[in-house]
């Protein structure tokens, strides 16, 4: 029974705050109430943390976009990152290719040149897609994952904390401003004694406050460590791609000459101008036989 008692006066206590806060906010915008402001030192803490949160949700979707184009692999590989889990078993898109490619030359013949070709290209676009699922797990892990962090954990944090804040000053605000209309004099030593106790509240909130948004510097160096992760895992990337591309390279040799305008495909049938065939049979006259008597008719009479 006590224990709900102390309940319901909580509420009632967290109700009144509310409500007082809500006067002062209002009486502050319509300048009948004074306001305590902040020093220019925490104002540009708070600037300079506001700063950093944008712009690191903005390049945290930038490159998520440029190392993973499909949205739903991008969540994918953000909790495999995130987890620190194996890369992706999911094809990429050059991994797909590269089965096109070699498909292809298995298809027209792996012993003609350019099925031969087909193959070998498809084998180290498939490995190229192989590299490119190792980058965006340690790009995903290294880089986003940590800057996903601060924006979770510690800006949320700092976030609270400022509310706070600005609770406990809306508090100190309103006791002031009753300690200012006040005229009984019993009732202003206890808004006095009220006041202090809210002063000191509003300063140990303040001091709380600025330790964590002093400890931006310390994020700034996380987040450039994060970035030299980045920029060493796409150079290798890139490295390792140029290095493979290379091989294929020297795999396929010299590239044929393209053929000139005019000339006949080669490996097509051209027919050439021949002779029509001579007749190996004699040929004869054929005299019809003449009558032997006048009984008899004769062809020859009537040519």
């Amino acid at each position: 029974m006590e224990q709900a008692q102390q309940g319901v006066k909580s509420m009632a206590n967290d109700a009144m705050n509310f409500f007082n806060r809500v006067i002062q906010m209002a009486g502050e915008t319509v300048g009948q109430a004074e306001k305590t402001e902040l020093d220019a030192s925490f104002l540009k803490l708070f600037g300079d943390v506001d700063i950093t949160r944008n712009w690191t949700d903005k390049l945290i979707k930038q490159v998520e976009v440029v190392i993973q184009p499909n949205p739903s692999a991008r969540v994918q590989e953000f909790f495999t990152g995130f987890l620190d889990m194996p890369p992706n078993p999911r094809q990429t898109d050059t991994e797909i290719l590269g089965q096109s490619f070699v498909d292809a030359g298995q298809e027209l013949g792996p012993g003609t040149n350019y099925g031969a070709a087909l193959t070998k290209a498809g084998e180290t676009h498939k490995q190229l897609g192989t590299s490119e699922k190792e980058y965006i797990h340690v790009v995903s892990k290294d880089f986003l994952g940590p800057l996903h962090k601060f924006l979770d954990n510690d800006v949320a944090i700092i976030a609270r904390e400022r509310k706070a804040l600005e609770a406990k000053r809306l508090d100190l605000d309103t006791l002031r401003s009753k300690l200012k209309r006040c005229t009984d004099e019993e009732e202003k030593q206890k808004l006095e004694a009220e006041t202090r106790q809210a002063q000191a509240q509003f300063d140990h909130q303040a001091e709380t406050t600025k330790i964590l948004l002093e400890g931006l510097k310390s994020t700034h160096v996380s987040h450039l460590a994060c970035l030299h992760h980045y920029v060493d895992a796409k150079a290798k990337y890139h490295e390792d791609c140029l290095q493979k591309l290379k091989t294929l390279q020297q795999d396929l040799g010299k590239k044929p000459d393209p053929p000139k305008v005019g000339d006949p495909p080669k490996n097509t049938y051209a027919p050439k101008n021949v002779d029509p065939p001579k007749s190996t049979v004699s040929p004869k006259v054929v005299v019809p036989p003449k009558a032997e008597d006048d009984a008899e008719l004769s062809l020859i009479d009537g040519l």
